[in-house]
């Protein structure tokens, strides 16, 4: 029996460690969307732009909307223009060079807002913030230059609230293990009530979780 001891007790000592030590949590980088545009003379130029932190503030200090991904302010609205359907974010080189983990999927969720063309911005008859409406997009991730791949969708939906279009994407095994040097996000708008955008705030921040190594 003796020899069987140290055995026991080696078995014991891995299983107290195992309830002991926690599991380390998978790695990943998160991009949030944003708009950091500049005002000029003619109204805002759009920056849209993946960034490691949450949007603060608003773009070019004042309501920035994209009709049917226009990607201007409310007074430089070109109605009915198709070479405005579709907004690409491109990631800061701050928000880069980290290994990806293609064995792993690309998560995340883009949230689109319907805001009014024209509104009233103050007493009872203020236009909500969302007018709310139908709404959809497609979304197509891009990194190094390889297409990822594209996720849609599209809802109605209700005053001062969004609509959510979920991104689950697995990264080709080719960029498994590469340094991920760019990274672009498009949203090509299928479809609105007018002005459609996407939102990069509060509970509504939009955003993609990368799974690095």
């Amino acid at each position: 029996m003796r020899g069987i001891r140290p055995a026991l007790a080696t078995a014991v000592l891995a299983a107290a460690a195992a309830t002991v030590m926690p599991a380390h949590a998978a790695a990943s980088r998160t991009l949030y969307f944003d708009n950091q545009g500049t005002t000029g003379s003619t109204g805002c130029t759009p920056d849209y732009v993946l960034t490691k932190s949450k949007a603060t503030g608003t773009a070019c200090g004042t309501l920035t909307v994209g009709y049917m991904g226009a990607g201007t302010s409310i007074s430089k609205i070109p109605p009915g223009t198709p070479a405005f359907a579709k907004d690409t974010y491109n990631a800061l080189a701050s928000a880069t060079k980290f290994k990806l983990d293609a064995k792993r999927a690309i998560t995340g969720t883009v949230y689109l807002a319907v805001v009014p063309l024209i509104g009233l911005t103050a007493g009872p008859a203020a236009t909500p913030d969302e007018q709310g409406g139908p709404a959809g997009a497609t979304v197509t991730v891009i990194v190094n230059g390889v297409k990822v791949g594209s996720a849609s969708g599209s809802a109605v939906a209700a005053p001062n609230s969004t609509v959510a279009i979920p991104v689950s994407l697995k990264a080709p095994a080719s960029l498994n293990g590469k340094v991920v040097k760019s990274v672009s996000v498009e949203v090509a708008y299928t479809g609105g009530a007018g002005v459609t955008t996407v939102t990069y705030s509060g509970s509504s921040a939009s955003s993609l979780s990368f799974p690095t190594r």
